[in-house]
């Protein structure tokens, strides 16, 4: 994970990266299965813990949703 300088100085940033690392780690078992999480940070004001875990979650589950529910085309 890389959060840019334009995010803030040191410490914004090695905030907001413990707050993403923590909010994964209590979340990993509830995430749906098989995938590779990549979070791309955008300069923002750091969130608390929680607002931290409910985007990751939302953003997962509607990752899964919209997999499951594309039509299984056969390869060309």
């Amino acid at each position: 994970m890389s959060v840019p300088r334009r995010a803030g100085n040191a410490v914004v940033r090695n905030l907001i990266k413990r707050r993403l690392r923590e909010s994964f780690r209590l979340l990993q078992h509830d995430l749906p299965a098989g995938y590779d999480v990549v979070v791309n940070v955008k300069p923002h004001e750091p969130l608390s813990l929680a607002a931290y875990q409910d985007l990751l979650s939302r953003a997962c589950h509607e990752l899964h949703r919209h997999w499951t529910r594309r039509p299984n085309t056969p390869a060309e």
